[in-house]
């Protein structure tokens, strides 16, 4: 694309389309429905502390970005308020307050106080980045150049040829993509062996991911790379050189707490440099209230030169000394130098009425503290010598400074949007040497472009073939607005992942929009891809299958046990709803019989009407086993059970939407993101005859059932 102004431009337009359509999908819309841009939910519990709040929530987050807090009746808080250590199993975050809403959350009993999620937001601050520094959007302009002795694969690894490739390929590329599917080695081998070339040579990384999860899943394989390779710390001291910005998971925060950012440290400092800007105007405005009797005393002389008709200059001189010291007193915040702009001795007498009266007469809150009002100003002076004395400890744990001295940080797009200034203002994300993007295939378009802004190298990894970005508008309207033009035609920029960046770089929107509606590959000219083809996750059997009906590259497993398939054979009775309870009972038999601890398992299904029916008929304690295959994304368990629901007399324009391989874009990265997030069995709950006969077809689920070591269970 010659001119990146008309890119910056659509974009802008492209939010403001999408916040408008959100508002029309919000009317009407019931409290906690999920399926709008908004939700706001009730707590099961709230706890005080003196600084922070604990929330229990009466659901699990989809996503830490966008959380506010919504007080009943006055509003919706975002910037006043952070969160930091959720806690899945618990279902808790704790809450960081602005002195503000703190004061107004102690005056709101626990039941007004819900949490907001509010999906507006990331809009907006989407909008707001294009709109600041949508001109800096480029192709990277910085050739990394690295040879091989400049790196060095984990000790004790045995890198594959592909795995080599990959490493040098992005380590001497300025675009460049991997991939791979789960078990490829892109983690611990391709990304962690190029991070630490990079932080061998004392230069700096971004590591980004879609998800808070997704960031720390590839921050845990980095650090267990660092400390295998560099016990010793010589190159890399996680805790001084790495910090993960955002909201960490209590999980993260509990095993490396030091890489955290510490939000009571920010906290603090915030409070104290407010305190600090309160204690320092008090101080000017009791000066300025010194400055009373000297414009009186200069009155005065004015008054004598009148009445006694003397116009010496010895009366004149006094004047003008007493007024420059009146005005050094004044510029002492430049707030307010200004007022004496332009007055000199001809004019001074003239001017003097609209100084004092916009100096003694405007609103002045300091003077009325009570707790000041019979404290001297050498009282004052000592509180802020206090307060500096503190903020000298505490600074150099707030992530203001420790993100001027780290080597790498971690972060979700999301983040980088809210963080804009510190990270381009500031330069700190600029000043990277390589930015790394990790889940890419789930990674947003729009909101993952503005990663262009920095020129710097840039890495995707990741795997096109499991699940696409969440979007809240169906592909089909998309595709109705597009061949509309105006409102809503950019809307596929929502939809599409961020491995379609060169393209909208390069090409013309026409043709980034074919590749989306055409579900055709990434369009690279630029970008070089290397494919990892060889699983250690996958048994030989899951591999030939996957590679049969999803990949077709020659992936294969090597995994040392085959995946153990089971198919529970149950008929759908239940019409075109996408709800099958004879799955569900099914499950809720098997799960009773099998006494699997709620480690060791998942239930997982496309539908989010299934998966609220199987919760309700499961023990609480195995609630959050149960979730929809989105939610799934980036996490592994050793045994899968997934419910399709889905047979041919499902009444729908697409029947098999999010459950045939055959369907593109939809079905088959869900089936497979399902398929892949098992390590030692699947359990695949289905109508047994319908799914096996599309086994001909090549469609992964039926192939799965249809395969020789598949157990067949009927209930």
């Amino acid at each position: 694309m010659e001119d990146l102004s008309e890119l910056k431009n659509v974009c802008i337009k492209a939010c403001d389309d999408m916040l408008e359509q959100i508002n029309a999908m919000q009317k009407g819309a019931k409290r906690g429905e999920e399926t709008i841009a908004t939700s706001i939910d009730e707590l099961a519990h709230l706890a005080r502390h003196e600084d922070y709040l604990i929330l229990t929530l009466t659901r699990r987050l989809r996503d830490l970005n966008g959380l506010g807090l919504h007080i009943d009746g006055k509003g919706n808080f975002f910037e006043e308020v952070s969160f930091d250590n959720y806690d899945e199993e618990s279902m808790t975050i704790q809450a960081f307050l602005s002195p503000e809403l703190n004061q107004l959350v102690s005056q709101t009993s626990d039941d007004h106080i819900q949490v907001i999620t509010d999906m507006k937001f990331l809009i907006e601050w989407t909008k707001s980045i294009y709109e600041e520094y949508g001109d800096l959007l480029k192709f990277p302009e910085t050739q990394p150049s690295f040879s091989h002795a400049d790196y060095s694969f984990p000790k004790n690894s045995k890198p594959t040829e592909q795995q080599r490739e990959a490493v040098h390929t992005i380590l001497n590329s300025k675009m460049s993509y991997v991939w791979g599917a789960p078990g490829t080695g892109k983690t611990q081998y391709v990304l962690a062996t190029s991070v630490l070339a990079y932080l061998k040579q004392g230069k700096r990384v971004a590591v980004m991911a879609p998800t808070n999860n997704a960031v720390e899943q590839v921050l845990r394989g980095i650090l267990k790379v660092i400390e295998q390779d560099d016990p010793e710390h010589q190159y890399v001291d996680p805790s001084k050189d790495i910090l993960r910005l955002g909201v960490s998971t209590a999980g993260f925060f509990k095993d490396y707490p030091e890489l955290c950012e510490k939000k009571t440290a920010d906290a603090q400092v915030s409070v104290l440099r407010k305190s600090n800007r309160v204690l320092s105007r008090l101080l000017y405005e009791r000066k300025l209230d010194t400055l009373k009797p000297k414009f009186t005393e200069i009155s005065d002389l004015y008054s004598k030169i009148d009445s006694e008709g003397d116009t010496s200059k010895q009366l004149q001189s006094r004047i003008m000394s007493i007024w420059n010291g009146i005005k050094d007193t004044i510029a002492q915040n430049e707030d307010f130098a200004f007022i004496c702009d332009n007055v000199d001795e001809f004019n001074l007498r003239s001017q003097m009425p609209r100084i004092v009266a916009y100096l003694m007469e405007r609103n002045r809150p300091e003077l009325s503290i009570i707790q000041y009002q019979d404290k001297s100003d050498e009282y004052i002076e000592s509180k802020i010598t206090e307060n500096n004395e503190k903020l000298a400890e505490l600074e150099a744990f707030t992530t203001e400074s420790r993100i001027k001295t780290v080597k790498m940080i971690a972060m979700t797009p999301f983040t980088l949007m809210t963080r804009r200034k510190g990270m381009f203002e500031r330069g700190n994300i600029i000043s990277m040497d390589h930015v790394f993007i990790d889940e890419v295939g789930y990674s947003n378009l729009i909101q993952t472009l503005p990663i262009f802004m920095s020129g710097r190298p840039i890495t995707m990894l990741g795997d096109h073939k499991q699940l696409p970005p969440v979007c809240e508008i169906d592909k089909e309207n998309i595709k109705v607005w597009y061949e509309r033009k105006g409102y809503m035609e950019n809307s596929y920029l929502w939809d599409m992942p961020a491995l379609y960046c060169e393209a909208l770089l390069h090409l013309d929107f026409d043709s980034v929009a074919k590749a989306y509606f055409d579900d055709l590959p990434p369009i690279f000219t630029e970008t070089k891809e290397i494919d990892l083809t060889i699983s250690h996750r996958f048994g030989r059997n899951l591999g030939k299958i996957l590679d049969t009906c999803v990949y077709k590259n020659g992936i294969q497993g090597c995994a040392d046990n085959p995946l153990q398939l089971v198919c529970i054979d149950v008929k759908n009775n239940n019409g075109n709803k996408r709800l099958n309870l004879g799955e569900r009972n099914a499950i809720k038999d098997f799960i009773e019989k099998s006494g699997m601890s709620s480690k060791d398992f998942v239930i997982l299904t496309p539908y989010k009407m299934q998966r609220d029916a199987i919760k309700k008929v499961l023990p609480s304690k195995f609630e959050n086993n149960v979730m929809t295959i989105h939610s799934s994304q980036g996490r592994e368990w050793d045994t899968v059970i997934i419910s399709v629901c889905d047979n041919d007399t499902t009444d729908r324009d697409v029947k098999l939407r999010f459950t045939s391989s055959l369907e593109p874009y939809d079905g088959l990265n869900v089936i497979n993101t399902a398929v892949s997030r098992a390590k030692n069995r699947l359990i695949i709950v289905c109508d047994y005859d319908f799914w096996k006969d599309r086994a001909s077809l090549n469609d992964l689920i039926g192939v799965l059932i249809a395969n020789e070591d598949t157990s067949v269970i009927t209930p």
